[in-house]
């Protein structure tokens, strides 16, 4: 599962736009369920950045789709928190 994710995580931030677009509703997906969420924070140091990147991302759809990611991370605790630390407040204060 770990080359899943790791494969997963560079989709997210490839140059191709359609591939960010699949990823990032891959990834929403998986936070739809406490198990998904539990999969995800097991490559949260590699995955957040990459997400807090493309939250500004050109194509719109990808943006809409990482955010949809975040505010449902942002129910867990221990997501929360490494976002905190990671500076998603002011990240979305970018904009």
């Amino acid at each position: 599962m770990d080359k899943v994710m790791d494969e997963l995580i560079e989709f997210l931030d490839d140059k191709r736009e359609e591939l960010r677009r699949e990823a990032a509703t891959t990834v929403a997906g998986l936070t739809g369920s406490v198990e998904g969420i539990g999969m995800l924070m097991t490559k949260s140091d590699a995955l957040f950045p990459v997400l807090l990147k493309h939250m500004h991302d050109e194509s719109a759809p990808v943006g809409e789709q990482v955010y949809a990611t975040l505010v449902n991370l942002s129910l867990d605790e221990a997501a929360c928190k490494r976002l905190l630390e990671l500076g998603v407040v002011e990240r979305v204060m970018e904009i």
